[in-house]
């Protein structure tokens, strides 16, 4: 009978020792996850708002595709060329009392530098 629990309490040791070396492991792991996944999120939302410019003064218009070419106009010829955009949406509650402004994602930083640097050119023009 000693043989045998002799037997078993080598086993069990030789398990436990198998559980800690996966627990550290797993555990490394997960911190590592854990930082690389902050760190992404971290990144993701600067980069999420280096790509927006905001339009005032476009006259509110109903129809979709009237006010996405009024803003594909504008944004190309403050640009000097065509810009392209990810996505454009009014802000705030529709009134028709004020003009809302446009959030333009763009899908370029570039189309974003190139628009601020000639943004000059839209004090020339009355739209």
């Amino acid at each position: 009978m000693e043989k045998i629990d002799c037997k078993v309490d080598k086993s069990l040791a030789v398990l436990q020792n198998k559980l800690d070396s996966l627990s550290s492991l797993v555990s490394s792991a997960l911190s590592s996850v854990t930082s690389t996944h902050s760190s992404a999120v971290t990144m993701s939302s600067a980069r999420s708002r280096e790509m927006n410019v905001v339009l005032l003064g476009l006259p509110e218009n109903r129809d979709g595709s009237v006010w996405n070419r009024e803003v594909s106009d504008i944004l190309r010829f403050v640009a000097g060329c065509d810009v392209e955009i990810s996505d454009a949406f009014r802000l705030g509650k529709s009134n028709s009392v004020r003009v809302r402004p446009v959030l333009i994602v763009l899908k370029s930083s570039w189309d974003r530098r190139l628009l601020l640097a000639n943004c000059r050119n839209l004090s020339v023009t009355a739209i």
